[in-house]
């Protein structure tokens, strides 16, 4: 996560923090200096107030030590029911606190008392403007909660249900390995690495590395009696040549020469030439020549050919 980024959450909070303090304290006050114990809709804002204060020193003691343990299912619903409790209690205090100016009065100059409902010859004005202020307040911790709401849900609960769908919503950071920012638990520290399914889709024809690509790539051969095939246990991939065929032949089919020495009680070895046609220089190698030039010849007679047939045979020194 950017640093700027966690900066930005981490003021986030504080100002939750400081408004929620704020709203708690401007209706005490309020309540102690009217010399009342309050109604319904006041100390309902001020339990509001009381649990925000609560709730943002739990979270940040989690964060700050447990910063696994997410449970973003659990956290997202509690950060959304304070958010909705802070709606609620702006629309209550504006109601109560809100109709009536601090400098109203009636016709016999008398002042109202938002808590006891009734006209008095004290003004209390710096209380009533603590009213007015903790209405003000009370709608910033509104928006505040409400912004924190939407930064968890894009940064903590879409990469989990992404990746975990719904099972990540009960899931502990411990168990998925990631983990919360320390200062506002608005994001993941760790985020997840974006991956994706393995297909051949994703991988170029003729990708051999990746070790897959477009298969007719290597399995199209068009001569199917020139085929080449690796040693693979799944028989997954195939190598084959194309339009690749080299053969050798021969003038006569029916020639063929032999280059070992046909005496069998030589004791000489044949010496290897370049053409492959090697013979002992004894006289049973002489005789050995001798033959060969006869089968030459017949050969030669039987097809017709007007090529010396005894051309391969080196001559005897």
């Amino acid at each position: 996560m950017k640093r700027v980024t966690g900066v930005f959450l981490t003021i986030l909070r504080f100002l939750q923090f400081a408004s929620s303090v704020l709203v708690m304290s401007l209706l005490a006050y309020a309540i102690h200096a009217y010399g009342n114990r309050g109604n319904k809709k006041t100390n309902f804002t001020l339990a509001t107030g009381v649990i925000s204060v609560f709730y943002l020193i739990a979270l940040g003691i989690l964060c700050l030590a447990l910063p696994t343990l997410i449970y973003i299912g659990m956290y997202f619903c509690a950060e959304l029911i304070m958010c909705m409790l802070w709606l609620a209690a702006f629309v209550v205090l504006a109601k109560a606190q809100g109709e009536r100016s601090c400098g109203n009065t009636n016709a016999q100059g008398l002042y109202y008392n938002p808590y006891s409902g009734e006209y008095t010859a004290d003004r209390h004005r710096r209380a009533c403007n603590a009213s007015q202020a903790a209405i003000a307040f009370s709608g910033l911790c509104f928006v505040l909660f409400l912004t924190s709401v939407i930064l968890l849900g894009v940064n903590v609960l879409t990469p989990i249900r992404r990746r975990y769908k719904t099972q990540g919503m009960w899931k502990s950071g411990a168990s998925m390995g990631t983990k919360l920012h320390r200062w506002s638990g608005l994001a993941l520290s760790e985020p997840f690495e974006e991956t994706a399914p393995y297909d051949n889709t994703n991988v170029r024809t003729g990708d051999v590395e990746a070790g897959a690509g477009d298969n007719t790539a290597y399995t199209s051969e068009p001569n199917a009696d020139a085929r080449y095939t690796t040693n693979d246990p799944n028989a997954q991939y195939q190598t084959s040549t194309t339009n690749t065929r080299y053969t050798t032949t021969t003038a006569d089919p029916n020639a063929r020469y032999a280059t070992n020495d046909r005496n069998a009680g030589s004791a000489n070895v044949a010496n290897t030439a370049a053409d492959q046609h090697t013979y002992s220089t004894d006289e049973s190698g002489d005789r050995s020549y001798q033959e060969k030039l006869a089968e030459g010849a017949a050969s030669g007679a039987m097809s017709g050919s007007t090529a010396d047939p005894n051309r391969n045979i080196n001559p005897m020194p």
